[in-house]
């Protein structure tokens, strides 16, 4: 069906609409075709399905992932959020067919595990698309970071990109890479640096 408004976040003292701290057994905590607007979206503590959403107007993280696993699929973050996804330190973040346009800080920031596919992060203003912290770890595939007026992929505070592939990292105003080895990337195009000596990647802009 259509999805349903959920707007004006102020359910809870901090001006989070879906603070999910419990569920029953082990299916994962499921929410689908909502808008949600206002504050921050979404923080979970356990394992959670988040599906066919859309988050406008947030002003501080849509998603922030504490603990477990929260899977995204068919969400679309728009202009004006600061920050996507956060993911913490032991938490894990399986982002599928989502986009996010026009983020003023991030994309995602992960300091847990973040695995990416089919993922487009462009035109982020003031944003770097993805910031790898020193304990988090990246893989990524079949994605865009692309327009940012930051970085694309930020693993400067020495976090573990295990893998891009088939992606495209181009176009974004600081290094389209920063501090993330050619070595872990493959049949993809990259801006800066060249990596297209290794791996089958490209240099060349595809857009």
């Amino acid at each position: 069906g259509d999805r349903q408004p959920v707007l004006g976040c102020n359910v809870f003292p901090d001006g989070t609409y879906f603070d999910l701290v419990n569920k029953a057994g082990t299916v994962p905590m499921r929410l689908r075709n909502m808008t949600l607007s206002g504050f921050q979206g979404v923080i979970s503590y356990v394992d959670t399905s988040l599906s066919d959403l859309l988050f406008t107007g947030i002003t501080a993280e849509a998603v922030v992932i504490v603990s477990g696993e929260t899977i995204l699929d068919q969400v679309t973050m728009v202009i004006g959020t600061p920050v996507g996804v956060t993911i913490l330190y032991g938490a894990t973040g399986i982002v599928r067919r989502t986009h996010m346009f026009g983020l003023t800080d991030a994309g995602i920031q992960t300091g847990g595990v973040a695995i990416l596919e089919n993922v487009l992060m462009a035109d982020g203003t003031g944003a770097d698309g993805i910031r790898v912290e020193n304990s988090g770890t990246l893989e990524m595939s079949y994605s865009t970071v692309a327009g940012n007026t930051g970085i694309g992929i930020d693993n400067s505070q020495g976090g573990n990109v295990i893998a891009v592939d088939r992606s495209i990292v181009h176009g974004n105003g600081g290094d389209d890479l920063l501090a993330v080895p050619c070595a872990s990337v493959a049949w993809s195009s990259v801006g800066v640096p060249d990596c297209s000596a290794v791996n089958n990647n490209l240099a060349a802009d595809p857009l």
